[in-house]
Protein backbone atom coordinates (compact mmCIF):
# COMPACT_ATOMS: atom_id res chain seq x y z
CA UNK A 1 0.00 0.00 0.00
CA UNK A 2 0.86 3.59 -1.00
CA UNK A 3 0.31 6.80 0.87
CA UNK A 4 -1.24 9.25 -1.90
CA UNK A 5 1.76 11.36 -3.06
CA UNK A 6 1.31 14.73 -2.65
CA UNK A 7 2.03 16.43 -6.04
CA UNK A 8 3.28 19.95 -5.96
CA UNK A 9 2.95 19.25 -2.35
CA UNK A 10 -0.71 19.61 -2.45
CA UNK A 11 -2.77 16.75 -1.10
CA UNK A 12 -5.92 18.36 -1.71
CA UNK A 13 -5.63 19.01 -5.14
CA UNK A 14 -4.81 15.51 -5.44
CA UNK A 15 -7.87 14.34 -3.79
CA UNK A 16 -10.18 17.06 -6.08
CA UNK A 17 -8.40 16.06 -9.61
CA UNK A 18 -9.47 12.71 -8.69
CA UNK A 19 -13.21 13.64 -7.34
CA UNK A 20 -13.47 15.39 -10.38
CA UNK A 21 -12.67 12.25 -12.65
CA UNK A 22 -14.82 10.24 -10.91
CA UNK A 23 -17.62 13.11 -10.91
CA UNK A 24 -17.39 13.76 -14.71
CA UNK A 25 -17.62 9.67 -14.84
CA UNK A 26 -20.95 8.95 -13.10
CA UNK A 27 -22.08 11.84 -15.40
CA UNK A 28 -21.30 9.87 -18.38
CA UNK A 29 -21.95 6.64 -17.28
CA UNK A 30 -18.18 5.45 -16.88
CA UNK A 31 -18.27 5.23 -13.21
CA UNK A 32 -21.11 3.83 -10.68
CA UNK A 33 -21.88 5.18 -7.53
CA UNK A 34 -23.59 4.07 -4.66
CA UNK A 35 -24.31 6.29 -1.40
CA UNK A 36 -25.24 5.53 2.07
CA UNK A 37 -26.19 8.00 4.85
CA UNK A 38 -25.98 6.52 8.76
CA UNK A 39 -27.09 8.44 11.80
CA UNK A 40 -28.34 7.27 15.39
CA UNK A 41 -31.74 7.87 16.84
CA UNK A 42 -30.28 10.13 19.33
CA UNK A 43 -28.52 12.16 16.76
CA UNK A 44 -24.83 12.03 18.07
CA UNK A 45 -23.75 10.05 15.48
CA UNK A 46 -23.34 10.96 11.46
CA UNK A 47 -21.68 9.15 8.69
CA UNK A 48 -21.88 9.41 4.86
CA UNK A 49 -19.91 6.68 3.14
CA UNK A 50 -19.76 6.35 -0.75
CA UNK A 51 -18.31 3.78 -3.30
CA UNK A 52 -17.60 4.18 -6.90
CA UNK A 53 -16.40 2.01 -9.50
CA UNK A 54 -15.54 1.42 -12.67
CA UNK A 55 -14.11 -1.91 -13.42
CA UNK A 56 -11.75 -3.05 -11.32
CA UNK A 57 -10.63 0.43 -10.01
CA UNK A 58 -12.98 1.07 -6.39
CA UNK A 59 -12.90 4.64 -4.60
CA UNK A 60 -14.63 4.62 -1.34
CA UNK A 61 -15.00 7.49 0.36
CA UNK A 62 -16.80 8.71 3.78
CA UNK A 63 -17.06 11.43 6.43
CA UNK A 64 -18.82 11.21 9.99
CA UNK A 65 -19.12 13.00 13.16
CA UNK A 66 -19.81 11.73 16.54
CA UNK A 67 -19.60 13.37 19.80
CA UNK A 68 -16.04 12.69 20.63
CA UNK A 69 -15.03 14.63 17.22
CA UNK A 70 -15.28 13.37 13.41
CA UNK A 71 -13.24 12.30 9.97
CA UNK A 72 -12.92 11.19 7.03
CA UNK A 73 -11.48 8.55 4.72
CA UNK A 74 -10.62 7.92 0.94
CA UNK A 75 -9.34 4.78 -0.43
CA UNK A 76 -8.41 3.76 -3.72
CA UNK A 77 -8.32 -0.16 -4.65
CA UNK A 78 -7.67 -1.37 -8.08
CA UNK A 79 -8.76 -5.14 -8.04
CA UNK A 80 -8.05 -6.60 -3.79
CA UNK A 81 -4.71 -4.64 -3.54
CA UNK A 82 -5.50 -1.18 -1.49
CA UNK A 83 -3.54 1.72 -4.00
CA UNK A 84 -4.16 4.62 -1.68
CA UNK A 85 -5.62 5.59 1.58
CA UNK A 86 -5.75 8.88 3.58
CA UNK A 87 -7.62 8.12 7.00
CA UNK A 88 -8.08 11.45 9.11
CA UNK A 89 -9.77 11.89 12.48
CA UNK A 90 -9.76 15.17 13.63
CA UNK A 91 -7.49 13.94 17.10
CA UNK A 92 -4.46 13.72 13.77
CA UNK A 93 -2.29 16.22 13.37
CA UNK A 94 -2.81 15.83 9.43
CA UNK A 95 -6.25 16.30 9.82
CA UNK A 96 -7.76 19.01 7.96
CA UNK A 97 -10.98 21.00 7.41
CA UNK A 98 -10.52 21.37 3.53
CA UNK A 99 -10.19 18.31 2.81
CA UNK A 100 -13.45 16.83 5.12
CA UNK A 101 -15.03 19.36 3.48
CA UNK A 102 -14.42 18.49 0.69
CA UNK A 103 -15.23 14.78 0.83
CA UNK A 104 -18.24 16.27 2.19
CA UNK A 105 -18.72 18.44 -0.68
CA UNK A 106 -18.42 15.98 -3.60
CA UNK A 107 -20.01 13.36 -1.56
CA UNK A 108 -23.23 15.33 -2.05
CA UNK A 109 -22.69 16.55 -5.73
CA UNK A 110 -21.51 12.42 -6.83
CA UNK A 111 -24.99 11.69 -5.30
CA UNK A 112 -26.86 14.36 -6.83
CA UNK A 113 -24.58 13.25 -10.41
CA UNK A 114 -26.20 9.81 -9.79
CA UNK A 115 -29.73 10.92 -9.75
CA UNK A 116 -28.84 13.16 -12.86
CA UNK A 117 -28.25 10.23 -14.70
CA UNK A 118 -31.23 8.14 -13.54
CA UNK A 119 -33.63 11.02 -14.45
CA UNK A 120 -32.48 11.43 -17.84
CA UNK A 121 -32.78 7.47 -18.55
CA UNK A 122 -36.79 7.72 -17.26
CA UNK A 123 -36.79 10.57 -19.46
CA UNK A 124 -36.33 8.15 -22.54
CA UNK A 125 -38.88 5.58 -21.51
CA UNK A 126 -42.21 5.78 -23.74
CA UNK A 127 -45.04 7.00 -21.88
Amino acid sequence: MMNIIEPEGNRIGYIKKLLDKIHNGVIRKTWKFECCVYEDDTHTSYSKEGKANSGEFVVKLGIWDDVFGGGYYLKIENGFEEKEKVDERTESLTFSVDEYKLIKEYLKKLDAAKWQTKSVDLDALPE
